[in-house]
């Protein structure tokens, strides 16, 4: 409970107090776990990456530590391994997220088998990744086990440790390139239906158990986009009713679901598909991190403020520190989207 009064101390821009409950929230448990990655999350948000790490690391419940300790990340055993097996965490977009700490990390890729441990999605997606990481079925795991010893396993979220507060760009930059042909044959069919029009990807709504506090409606995007614009549907989920009103509230936007892309069952589709667009416009979703991993060169996010503002995002700025590639455009207040969807609309459409 007080963790949880924490997130909502943030909300409400009382950012002291905030601390002291999630310190006080671990002191009565006695345990760390959900509320130490918080607290960790809050602290590296703020650029606290002396303090930060060394919460977050406590995460994982000391079972999972038993068999995978923190101490597997650390540069001494990553210098000795024969091979290394990195356990993915968390959803997609976080999972693309911490993979950028891979090019911090004091890993020889040229040297050392690297397979990252992920669902089966992200085995095409993944496909041609810069680090030349080999992608493993978490569900086939398990025929690997008489393979490996317990120190060449290790949390991808482990490597927050090597983040640089003062060196934000060692971690920047695309590290994954789309399928060169569907791209192609994407970018020649939304040509096709843009007729000379801009091709804009969007993205607004989250899934997730809060996901309402990162998510706008496909009426407030369109506000940003001009008329004739072509407006590529990358959002997942059933969002047909929301699109049909939109078409009959913006006739002169044309709005296209491809059915030929499902990015819950097909990520490397969506991937060429994100790199088809010219323009992405999207809230703190898969379809961000995806952009940033790619290196898209016209991607635009908006932010939350409080609590659900991710730790990779910082507190302040216009232009992301995680990636190096996404505009951003903040909340100034929780809750209200009517600055940012007005700068963003500036921006785009003076």
């Amino acid at each position: 409970m007080r963790g949880v009064m924490a997130n909502v101390l943030q909300d409400i821009g009382r950012g002291d107090e905030a601390d002291a409950a999630y310190l006080e929230g671990m002191h009565v448990t006695g345990a760390r776990l959900k509320v130490a990655k918080a607290y960790g999350a809050y602290l590296m948000r703020g650029n606290d990456y002396e303090r930060g790490p060394d919460y977050y690391k406590d995460r994982m419940p000391e079972g999972q530590r038993r068999f995978i300790p923190y101490e597997n990340s650390s540069a001494e055993n990553l210098k000795s391994l024969e091979q290394l097996f990195i356990i993915g965490e968390q959803g997609v977009g976080d999972q693309l997220a911490l993979l950028n700490l891979l090019r911090i990390a004091p890993i020889d890729f040229t040297k050392l088998p690297v397979r990252y441990v992920a669902e089966d999605r992200f085995i095409k997606a993944l496909a041609g990744n810069a680090y030349g990481l080999e992608i493993i079925d978490r569900k086939n795991f398990g025929a690997h086990s008489s393979g490996f010893k317990t120190n060449e396993l290790m949390y991808l979220g482990d490597l927050v440790r090597y983040v640089d507060p003062a060196n934000h760009a060692a971690h920047q930059g695309p590290w994954l390139s789309p399928d060169a042909t569907r791209m192609r044959h994407l970018r020649t069919k939304y040509e096709r239906l843009a007729d000379g029009g801009p091709i804009i990807g969007a993205a607004w709504n989250s899934g997730a158990m809060v996901g309402h506090l990162r998510s706008v409606s496909l009426m407030d995007l369109l506000e940003c986009v001009p008329d004739g614009a072509l407006v590529v549907n990358l959002q997942y989920g059933d969002c047909k009713a929301e699109i049909e009103a939109a078409r009959q509230a913006r006739p002169g936007v044309s709005i296209f679901d491809d059915p030929e892309v499902n990015q819950m069952t097909d990520l490397a589709g969506f991937f060429a598909q994100i790199g088809a667009t010219d323009r992405v416009l999207t809230i703190d979703n898969t379809t961000a991190h995806a952009c940033g991993a790619l290196g898209h060169p016209d991607t635009h996010t908006l932010i939350p403020a409080g609590s659900e503002c991710m730790w990779y995002w910082g507190e302040t700025g216009d232009r992301d520190p995680w990636y190096g590639n996404l505009a951003l455009y903040r909340q100034e207040a929780h809750g209200d989207w009517s600055k940012p969807l007005a700068v963003l609309k500036k921006t785009l459409c003076s």
